[in-house]
């Protein structure tokens, strides 16, 4: 018979809490804040006060990447999140508390690390992470805010109106003859009532232009996939099995075709899960999730699957990425991918029926589950995985990564590059980490390790943003880099029917705050169009359209 576990005291550091209502306000008594082990890599965060009655714990919650417990360093205090339903809806609740002893604010804060690591990863940390790894991943949430130049101090300005133009849902329904088109009603869902202030409410939508909101149909597909071409400002979403091609025209997204049916060379069709243009963009190549072993080539002009290309029948292919970082834009042929073990070159002109290339291919013997890849402008390779870890490659011919940087167990779903290799944006649902790669004054972690010299910062939004939007859980989608001539400036990511952009610049100065813009509906995708830091072309579940945007410096504001 099995023991019954007893929970464990593991930290425990008197506190001052505060509960958040359009500020901070001061809860009455005394109140502890401990962290206690519940068994099986289980831990929770309590926080304990005594009353004329005994002991009581107001508030009990797991160590969980959920909470977003944010540690701030300055002001001795840490900060959470939890979300509660009240009629039916999830509502964010704020809390802080203010470490009343310093001497134990450090103690409090790494075990709780510690413990936050061990959740997610179901082991001792000591056989995960090193004591520098540790103090990596504690430093990303506290970055010293370095010097700033006046020209860099910006944030990105929105349009205040934008043009959401005809919606794919119309042309899609529109075209099989199965619906009319329908006048919008005097209410738009996007337009502003008295009642909401303007940075509340949605972006106003431009009374000159028509919406329609056709009915969806039951079982009717979505918007799920966005693919951005470099050339000709053409743009490709994906709803069901078939694709939507989209123009940039007068600042706005014009449909101009559909690929009406993908499917493969039997006639099954599928909903792709991934898409990427291809071979000088005249091609695109798709995941089948129902095919996971191969690669589909996309004949853009015929409108058809020409061909298709992988690993054996057992091979299996998470994510696939370009040679190079705009290999888009080329006729290179070979393409990057990872599965659940091995970071992989394919190369469908090799005359074998398998095309994945193990000479130039790195495959580990215990299961290293990749989740995430993405390419430089030299074609060197990161790879991350559903553990949070990023390993940088030189060249995957050789028998390591040239740097590991380790994760706190949280998956990692996007991955991207700047051009040169000297930072690195990973998406998890909870946090984006960008991180500094450079590894000396010249060379970077996929030439040489980084291991010590490797420094991260953690982008979320504001605890206090949660309230006030009433953001019941943040789920960032894959965050970008702006693309096109010049060194990156910006990352844009969205959670719910928020778009978030951050200067880069001022992170790399160690400035955190962005910009958040509502629209109309959930965001499945936004990108920067190419060499153009001022449009975002962003994928609603029913539309697609151009974000206007402006770079805006503090004293333009002024």
């Amino acid at each position: 018979m099995s023991r019954e576990h007893k929970d464990e005291l593991i930290v425990r550091a008197a506190i001052k809490l505060f509960r958040y209502d359009d500020q901070y306000v001061a809860c009455p008594g005394e109140f502890h804040a401990a962290i206690y082990d519940c068994g099986g890599y289980n831990f929770m965060l309590r926080i304990e006060t005594k009353t004329s009655s005994g002991p009581v714990v107001p508030i009990a919650v797991p160590v969980h990447s959920r909470i977003m417990l944010k540690h701030t360093k300055n002001e001795h205090s840490f900060n959470w999140v939890i979300s509660n339903t009240i009629n039916g809806q999830l509502v964010p609740t704020l809390f802080l508390a203010r470490f009343v002893n310093l001497e134990d604010e450090n103690p409090f804060m790494q075990s709780y690390f510690r413990c936050l690591t061990e959740t997610h990863y179901r082991q001792p940390i000591s056989k995960i992470l090193s004591g520098d790894d540790e103090d990596f991943l504690l430093g990303a949430d506290d970055v010293a805010q370095g010097e700033l130049k006046e020209e860099d101090d910006v944030e990105m300005e929105y349009e205040e109106k934008v043009n959401l133009g005809q919606s794919y849902v119309e042309e899609e329904e529109e075209s099989e003859g199965e619906e009319e088109e329908e006048e919008p009603e005097e209410e738009e869902e996007g337009s502003e009532s008295e009642e909401e202030s303007e940075e509340d409410s949605p972006q106003k939508i431009n009374k000159n232009t028509r919406v329609f909101r056709t009915p969806a149909k039951k079982g009717s597909h979505k918007n799920t996939q966005l693919a951005v071409g470099h050339r000709d400002e053409y743009a490709f979403v994906s709803r069901g099995s078939r694709v939507g091609v989209f123009r940039q025209e007068d600042d706005q997204m014009k449909f101009v075709n559909s690929i009406k049916k993908i499917s493969d060379k039997q006639g099954r069709d599928f909903t792709p899960q991934k898409m990427m243009l291809y071979d000088n963009e005249k091609k695109m190549l798709l995941l089948n999730p129902d095919r996971v072993n191969s690669v589909f080539e996309l004949d853009l002009e015929r409108g058809e699957v020409v061909s298709e290309f992988g690993g054996d029948k057992e091979f299996k292919i998470r994510e696939i990425t370009h040679k190079s970082k705009y290999g888009q834009r080329t006729h290179e042929a070979t393409i990057i991918g990872v599965n659940h073990n091995s970071v992989f070159t394919i190369d469908p002109r090799v005359n074998t029926a398998s095309k994945v290339v193990t000479s130039q291919s790195k495959t580990y013997v215990s299961t290293n589950p990749f989740t995430a890849v993405c390419t430089t402008g030299d074609g060197f390779v990161a790879a991350a995985t559903n553990r949070g870890e990023i390993r940088l490659y030189d060249d995957l011919s050789k028998s390591r990564a040239k740097s590991l940087i380790p994760g706190t167990g949280d998956e990692i779903r996007g991955l991207d590059v700047t051009t040169k290799g000297d930072w690195v944006l990973a998406t998890s649902k909870y946090y984006l980490l960008v991180i500094n790669t450079m590894a000396d004054e010249v060379k970077s972690g996929f030439q040489k390790s980084c291991a010590k010299t490797k420094k991260a910062t953690k982008l979320t939004l504001s605890l206090a943003d949660i309230e006030k939007y009433r953001i019941a859980e943040v789920d960032f989608t894959p965050a970008h880099f702006n693309i096109g001539g010049g060194d990156e400036q910006w990352i844009v990511t969205s959670t719910g029917p928020y778009i978030i952009t951050w200067s880069l610049n001022k992170v790399k100065a160690g400035r955190t705050d962005y910009t958040l813009k509502k629209t109309v509906n959930n965001v499945v995708a936004d990108h920067f169009t190419f060499n153009h830091d001022d449009r975002l072309i962003v994928t609603l579940p029913d539309n697609v359209y151009l974000e206007q945007t402006k770079p805006i410096t503090k004293s333009q504001k002024r």
